[in-house]
């Protein structure tokens, strides 16, 4: 079935896959006010943060996934001014990754990724504001 889904399709629905998660995860960690739950979901969901994460990810992936995240990061598409290029790639390779394991119906490892994605920003702004 996949075989027949464009591979921004697979970012389009990854971005759902992956918003869902995330806010599920900033409501677990105790945020109640809609401006906190949308400025820590920021931390996740963004192009930034998602090229940091493409860039942490690729040491846990099978080959399977390095194809889909590296096609993703590939595909032809529109972007915005305010986003720089490569962050904006990357971050797409991440969507269809997660859209690719949604329609795969592989919720585990969506699961795994979706951890490690939080424990990389999560731990990075730890140190960051450790250092700061």
């Amino acid at each position: 079935m996949e075989k027949e889904v464009s591979t921004l399709a697979l970012a389009y629905l990854g971005d759902a896959v992956l918003e869902i998660y995330i806010r599920d995860y900033v409501i677990s960690i105790g945020k109640t006010k809609i401006d906190q739950l949308h400025k820590y979901a920021i931390k996740f969901v963004s192009a930034k943060a998602q090229s940091k994460i493409y860039d942490s990810i690729q040491s846990i992936l099978n080959d399977e996934e390095k194809i889909i995240i590296k096609k993703g990061r590939n595909a032809k598409k529109n972007i915005p001014k305010n986003v720089d290029m490569v962050d904006y790639r990357k971050s797409t390779g991440v969507e269809a990754l997660l859209g690719h394991l949604f329609l795969k119906r592989d919720d585990a490892r969506i699961q795994i990724l979706v951890e490690y994605m939080i424990e990389t920003i999560e731990g990075r702004e730890s140190n960051e504001n450790r250092e700061g």
